[in-house]
């Protein structure tokens, strides 16, 4: 019920901004548990965002329209952010929540492209981290959001101003396979494994959406 959703959306903001390391972790894993983690490229042949509803795990989960507001709010704290816990967990959430703010009607071109922008440069930042755990979160989180590397049409995206305001998918993609390849030498092999696994998903995800 709406009631629900906002009490869920009340509990979620009061974790997220919490006083201890373990309610902000707790708070992402929270919203982490509430989406799918992945929508490949296969799902761009269909309504991408119908199929993002669909595949909501909770009817309890919030509107894609308060997960960009999170889902920025999380990312701008990232590089202050003294915790590695938490640092991880907020790449944990992030696919899910930003993949339904892009599904999300009420989100526009302009803020979808920002979103897009500015989970890539989270990413990047990701990667470089000093801590192993963030490194291998970052990663998978790369790897399950796949579809927005490749094409951002498959998530109702292809406007001017979206274009204008965010990288293309070409320049996307090739970004993000630098990245991830940069840590098949790293020194953990939890980061080296999660590297591997998400240029797999890229590489499938592109041959399918090629074919699609």
């Amino acid at each position: 019920t709406p009631r629900a959703r906002e009490l869920l959306q009340s509990l979620a903001e009061v974790l997220l901004d919490g006083p201890s390391i373990s309610l902000k972790t707790r708070g992402r894993k929270m919203l982490e548990d509430l989406y799918p983690l992945r929508l490949t490229a296969g799902a761009m042949d269909i309504d991408s965002k119908a199929a993002l509803r669909v595949r909501r795990a909770s009817s309890l989960a919030p509107a894609g329209a308060w997960c960009s507001k999170v889902a920025r709010l999380m990312l701008d704290a990232l590089p202050s952010e003294a915790s590695y816990l938490v640092r991880a967990a907020t790449y944990g959430m992030l696919p899910g929540a930003t993949l339904a703010a892009l599904a999300d009607d009420a989100v526009g071109p302009d803020e979808s492209a920002a979103i897009m922008s500015q989970t890539l440069a989270a990413i990047r930042a990701g990667v470089a981290d000093t801590n192993a755990a963030v490194r291998t979160s970052a990663a998978q989180a790369a790897g399950a959001l796949t579809l927005i590397w490749l094409d951002p049409r498959g998530i109702g995206l292809a406007t001017p101003a979206a274009a204008s305001a965010s990288a293309s998918p070409q320049l996307r993609a090739p970004s993000v396979l630098e990245l991830l390849t940069g840590l098949l030498t790293d020194t953990s092999a939890d980061v080296r494994s999660a590297a591997a696994t998400a240029i797999a998903s890229l590489a499938a995800d592109s041959s399918e959406a090629l074919l699609a």
